[in-house]
């Protein structure tokens, strides 16, 4: 057990992955951790080594399985600054990190609401159950209540809104499975969307292509990444690539392109909502035969942007 606070190192698997820990905590052994700061700023600490995360991640000693070993860390010759400028640097760093979590939050905020609207309106069809009982939608507009029908018609997968069809899952969208081989360009910069950035905060990072060992997926501007790797945690993320830089993913993402006249915004939902997810993690090696509902009527452009999965 280590007394907080504390600097934690990825040493195996995943390195260069550093987490700052302000509680007692058990490092475990496939991670290295500082305990002593020798009168050093710990915050300070913290981030000198998230940006040796580059450094780090080329002192893999491992065969199958990268690995850090600290008797390499330890002679690496350093630059470092007096304790009044490392408590100035860390005081900047640390607050700019705590309006990135209070934005962190909020986005978190705003994605559950429209998860319940979602919800509401394209799986519970609560506009469609109102406006057939005679009562006015909860909370909406009369322009958006106008585009929901007021009755129901069945279907093969049960009672359905009037004027929706049933299909699937790939009618509505398509894989991309372009990819490139980054190492082969090796000085070029890419923005990398993987795991660990998404667990990090849900933020690509810019890497040469010199460090990406393996080929990756072309990261469309439309499209929307699912991750099929562990799917009881669930990883959908709508990337928004940065102009200048080549976007990738790692392969355990799914590239998921809407077809014309579906909504990125809606394929996001579709993909995000918990009932769509108890049936992916089923279907982890594919994304078609999935049932949903999706409207199709030709002079209503807003219907034919949504669809509505259901079970």
């Amino acid at each position: 057990m280590v007394t907080g606070p504390g600097v934690v190192l990825g040493r195996k698997g995943t390195l260069g992955t550093v987490f700052y820990i302000e509680n007692d905590h058990w490092p475990h052994d496939t991670t290295l951790w500082v305990k002593d700061f020798h009168g050093n700023e710990p915050h300070f600490v913290y981030y000198f080594f998230k940006n040796m995360g580059r450094e780090l991640f080329w002192m893999d000693v491992g065969a199958a399985n990268p690995t850090l070993n600290r008797n390499h860390v330890h002679p690496i010759e350093v630059l470092w600054p007096d304790i009044d400028e490392q408590r100035a640097i860390a005081h900047i760093l640390g607050t700019l990190d705590d309006k990135i979590e209070l934005h962190r939050r909020m986005n978190g905020t705003l994605e559950s609401l429209a998860r319940a609207l979602f919800r509401s309106w394209f799986v519970d069809f609560d506009p469609v159950r109102a406006k057939a009982a005679g009562r006015r939608p909860h909370a909406m507009t009369k322009e958006i209540a106008r585009l929901f029908p007021n009755a129901f018609q069945p279907s093969t997968i049960g009672e359905i809104p009037k004027g929706w069809t049933c299909g699937t899952l790939e009618e509505i969208v398509r894989l991309n499975k372009e990819s490139v081989t980054p190492i082969l360009r090796a000085q070029e910069l890419f923005e990398h969307y993987s795991i660990p950035a998404y667990d990090e905060g849900k933020t690509p990072k810019l890497e040469p292509g010199a460090d990406i060992r393996s080929n990756k997926h072309i990261v469309l501007p439309d499209c929307v990444l699912i991750s099929k790797l562990n799917p009881r945690i669930p990883r959908v993320w709508l990337p928004y690539p940065a102009d200048g830089y080549p976007s990738i993913c790692s392969t355990e993402f799914l590239v998921v392109v809407p077809r014309a006249g579906i909504s990125r915004a809606y394929v996001y939902c579709l993909l995000s909502s918990a009932p769509f997810m108890q049936v992916f993690e089923t279907l982890v090696t594919g994304t078609s035969g999935l049932s949903l509902i999706h409207i199709s009527e030709p002079t209503r452009p807003l219907y034919i942007s949504y669809a509505v999965f259901c079970l």
